[in-house]
């Protein structure tokens, strides 16, 4: 009896253990981002970028494989800094995911995209369209089947509003996985386009961790007539497989976190999340490690208003801060969309107001979000016309 007794809490104390170790994870990927849904045209690569070719894409053991296929040390033309390590390749698999390397281990080939949401590989994963697809070549043409691309490029662009300084430039790095077989290889007519962005600010080293400089973006573009969206999964993993952001569910409100770091949602139409196109998938950083609050009150952030409320075509969002420091303001729709998104980098202490133009906003409820770099607080106004 003892010896089973013993047993017992052995048991149960290494549960414990991996529950703790499981929420300590959680919390460090939702430290270090936000999830948001943002509205931009879909833009495809032009036929010039570099190209995957399809002889390139092994299995481990060398052999082309257009299934469950890798293409090692993609360069991504400068270091991205994710969840406190650097990367500067990414390893592009054809089922609609990259695993950052090649500092990470070789990652395992899967066409199972529930793999996101569990510690078995792949890890270090950003995956914007994760399931059993199929790359085609001119050789599936007679069978009615359109040719796919995985093609990447890296641009300098101005950064028009991220910082709020002019003459800034942003590093984007861009993978297109263009005219893919998605979800049913016998359907010649159930493809989709769709693309990772990883952006990263190199002037930016004022901010409190390497991650603050990085934003992810999903993309989402054409499909075929009979394009089946359902079963993928969407979000970023942590290296070690314990920490997931599922990138279905928008950081719209402020008890979402515990949402997105466990539910195991997959996608159901296209785009995915939002079915609304023109849909972009957003993973923004936080200032720093903050802590989240709803209304009024969160630990440096005071007396939160938006006047007037209702509003026709502006209103003033006023807050007060304790302490000097960086401090942004992100409007979101209906949708989870960001529609307005400002960044202050020296904000005094005291009181602020912060304009927002709502003469191009259409009518209806919109949550708004400010963060420092020690909290988060939450607020809403309504726009009516």
């Amino acid at each position: 009896m003892l010896v089973m007794m013993l047993k017992h809490a052995y048991f149960l104390m290494l549960l414990v253990v991996q529950l703790t170790c499981a929420t300590v994870l959680h919390a460090q990927i939702s430290s270090r981002y936000v999830c948001e849904r943002r509205s931009a045209p879909f833009v495809s690569l032009a036929p010039t970028a570099n190209a995957i070719f399809p002889d390139e894409i092994t299995n481990f053991a060398g052999n082309v494989d257009l299934d469950d296929g890798l293409k090692h040390d993609i360069p991504l033309g400068f270091t991205f800094d994710f969840i406190g390590n650097a990367y500067s390749t990414v390893n592009v698999c054809t089922n609609g995911w990259v695993s950052l390397g090649p500092n990470a281990p070789t990652p395992t080939i899967t066409n199972d995209c529930v793999n996101l949401f569990l510690p078995a590989g792949p890890n270090n994963v950003l995956a914007p369209y994760w399931g059993d697809h199929f790359v085609r070549t001119l050789a599936d043409d007679s069978f009615g089947f359109r040719r796919t691309s995985i093609r990447y490029q890296t641009d300098m662009a101005a950064d028009p509003n991220l910082n709020g300084e002019p003459g800034q430039f942003l590093h984007v790095f861009t993978l297109e996985w263009n005219t893919l077989n998605v979800n049913d290889k016998t359907d010649p007519l159930s493809t989709a386009t769709f693309q990772l962005k990883i952006i990263q600010n190199p002037m930016a080293h004022d901010l409190t961790t390497p991650d603050n400089r990085a934003i992810i973006e999903f993309h989402y573009g054409p499909t075929g007539s009979a394009f089946h969206p359902a079963g993928c999964t969407v979000g970023i993993e942590d290296s070690i497989g314990s920490s997931f952001m599922n990138g279905l569910f928008p950081s719209t409100v402020a008890n979402g976190d515990s949402t997105r770091l466990s539910h195991s949602r997959t996608t159901e139409c296209w785009p995915p999340g939002s079915c609304v196109e023109g849909t972009v998938i957003v993973f923004t950083p936080r200032l720093s490690d903050a802590s989240v609050s709803d209304g009024t009150g969160a630990q440096n952030i005071e007396g939160t208003t938006a006047f007037p409320n209702p509003c026709s075509s502006r209103t003033q969002i006023r807050y007060r801060l304790p302490n000097a420091g960086r401090s942004s303001l992100t409007v979101f729709d209906a949708l989870g969309r960001a529609v307005v998104h400002k960044i202050r980098d020296a904000s005094n202490p005291g009181p602020h107001s912060v304009a927002i133009d709502a003469s191009t906003l259409s009518n209806g409820l919109y949550r708004y979000r400010i963060e420092t770099g020690s909290a988060i607080v939450f607020g809403s106004f309504a726009v009516e016309k």
